[in-house]
């Protein structure tokens, strides 16, 4: 594996980033607010957690669409020059395309009533946001999609695909309804994930005792990186909700091979080998950094590996949330395809493509892994989108 920068560069340059540094400065200064405001007041319930996410995304779009204009970017496919096209020539396009996208929700719920982990646990709030979300969803996309329909370039999307096969009528092709499916299992799968963990670690963080924390190096170092993992839940929620075509940010192809997958799957539940417990599980009879510097006489150590996390962690987190383009590290070259930078301002299983990216083009070898590293350290190399 080679390293030389100019051999690497001039190999493969780095595309431009997705989204603008703007894009992750609303967001975090959106987020903080909240976070205050949920400290000074205790707020630490799971509806406080969706606030944060709410204060955290909405800045975003808005910088997104006012500053940046991303409505207005070619890769979206939706033609601004000339006025929309009449609504009776997108009314059959548009319906094939709405049942499309509704089987496709009715799949994924089907899913998460059949498989009943999805009602234990951490699960429960996300089938609660979802119960909740699902009228609002089905109403909202009838006049969203025959708005989309009316500006987009080529309107006949997977959706459409999926939409026309089940009507039995002509004009349907395999390929794009097998990447239309792929995408919505990446999407409906992570969602309802980074849903199910975004209390625990947002109410951890307000609740925490801070007077207590300032005496004990240890418990401020993970105090302060359980917030980096606040704002790294809180900006990846919001990269799997607004998927959305206006806002350039859509899904485009999800990755065909069952090693991208599998790579992915093992690191979160039910699927999860590398948790305490399971096959992967190297936990027992060690102990973290805390047990050995933790004791009496060792507080200048404890000091020490503090901030050597705290530096590796937000040093990891900064360019991820603003230079998602420099966050792609080399140590997955096995799995990925070729241009891949950042969907959103951070380390998403979500990743772009400046090109073109075919089922023909995830290979072996290539270069820029399509993964980020979510906290956790564990690959994600899913999904890719291609202008």
């Amino acid at each position: 594996m080679s390293h030389h920068p100019t051999l690497d560069a001039a190999a493969s340059p780095r595309p431009k980033s997705a989204v603008s540094t703007g894009v992750g400065v609303v967001g975090l200064f959106g987020l903080f607010a909240w976070v205050g405001l949920a400290r000074w007041f205790g707020m630490d319930g799971p509806w406080s957690a969706l606030m944060a996410i709410i204060w955290c995304g909405l800045p975003m779009v808005v910088w997104s669409v006012l500053v940046d204009k991303v409505h207005r970017n070619p890769t979206t496919g939706l033609d601004w020059s000339a006025p929309p096209r009449p609504l009776r020539d997108v009314i059959d396009i548009s319906l094939a395309k709405l049942t499309g996208l509704w089987a496709t929700w009715a799949a994924i719920a089907a899913v998460y009533c059949i498989f009943r982990f999805y009602w234990r646990g951490n699960y429960l709030f996300s089938m609660e946001i979802f119960g909740a979300a699902v009228v609002p969803l089905l109403v909202l996309s009838i006049p969203y999609i025959f708005w989309l329909d009316r500006r987009m370039v080529d309107p006949k999307d997977g959706a459409w695909h999926l939409g026309t096969w089940l009507l039995q009528q002509p004009g349907w092709q395999a390929e794009p309804i097998f990447s239309h499916l792929r995408s919505w299992a990446v999407k409906g799968f992570f969602i309802a994930f980074m849903f199910s963990i975004v209390p625990g670690s947002f109410g951890d963080f307000i609740r925490a005792p801070l007077a207590d924390l300032l005496f004990s190096p240890a418990r401020l170092a993970m105090w302060l990186i359980g917030f980096m993992f606040v704002i790294d839940i809180a900006f990846a929620t919001v990269g799997y909700v607004l998927t959305l075509r206006p806002l350039d940010s859509h899904i485009r192809s999800a990755n065909p091979l069952m090693a991208g997958w599998v790579a992915a799957l093992i690191c979160y539940p039910p699927f999860m080998m590398l948790g305490h417990g399971t096959p992967l599980d190297y936990h027992p009879g060690t102990a973290g950094w805390v047990h050995w510097t933790g004791g009496a006489g060792h507080l200048g150590c404890s000091a020490g590996w503090a901030n050597r996390y705290l530096c590796l962690g937000y040093d990891g987190l900064w360019p991820a949330l603003f230079q998602p383009h420099l966050s792609r590290c080399d140590d997955a070259r096995s799995l990925c395809a070729d241009q891949a930078s950042g969907l959103s301002g951070e380390k998403l299983f979500l990743v772009v493509g400046n090109r073109a990216v075919s089922r023909g083009q995830f290979k072996p070898g290539g270069c820029h892994p399509q993964h980020g590293d979510h906290g956790d350290g564990q690959l994600r190399l899913l999904l890719a989108r291609q202008n």
